[in-house]
Formats: structure tokens, C-alpha cells, sequence
């Protein structure tokens, strides 16, 4: 059994006691001392983008996310993953 926690931020797992098989490729941290998770989304974008041409869309995407590449390199964060318009790193 896990127990958790629920606020207004959604649910967080005490994964302490959770029973993981031996196939399961994820990796679980115990302690961490400082962690952030950013995640980012462009308000508006499916409007943004229903406006503009299909190239300047990805024009607009690779600039930005080559930005937040160059931030995440200077202060030693790891990209995690780009979906669509979201930009996820810790």
C-alpha cells in the first residue's frame, strides 16, 4: 500500500514501500536534497498557431526551446522532454 498525499498541486507518492518489479526500467530517487521540475506551456498557442504558417510555427518552436536549451546547459538542468508547446526540464 502507498501512502500519499493530495493538495492542490495534484497527489505526491511516498514510493518508500512501493513493491517495484524487477523489469521496471524507471529510476526511483529516495533523497533529494534541492529539486525543481519546470514545466512550461505557451498560453493561447493552439490560437497562435492556427494563425500562422505551419513553418513559422516550428520556426518559433526551435527558437524558443534552442533558448531554453542554452539556459538549461548554462545552469547545469537537465531537458527531460518537449511535448507540442511544453518544455519540461529539472
Amino acid at each position: 500500500r502507498q501512502d500519499s498525499h493530495c493538495d492542490d498541486f495534484g497527489v505526491i507518492l511516498d514510493s518508500s514501500s512501493a513493491e517495484l518489479n524487477n523489469t521496471s526500467r524507471a529510476l526511483y530517487a529516495e533523497n533529494v536534497d534541492n529539486v525543481v521540475i519546470l514545466f512550461t506551456d505557451i498560453v493561447g498557442f493552439s490560437k497562435i498557431a492556427l494563425d500562422m504558417k505551419p513553418i513559422k510555427v516550428l520556426d518559433m518552436l526551435q527558437d524558443m526551446f534552442s533558448r531554453f536549451d542554452a539556459l538549461c546547459d548554462k545552469h547545469n538542468v537537465q531537458k527531460l522532454e518537449t511535448i507540442g508547446d511544453a518544455y519540461i526540464c529539472t
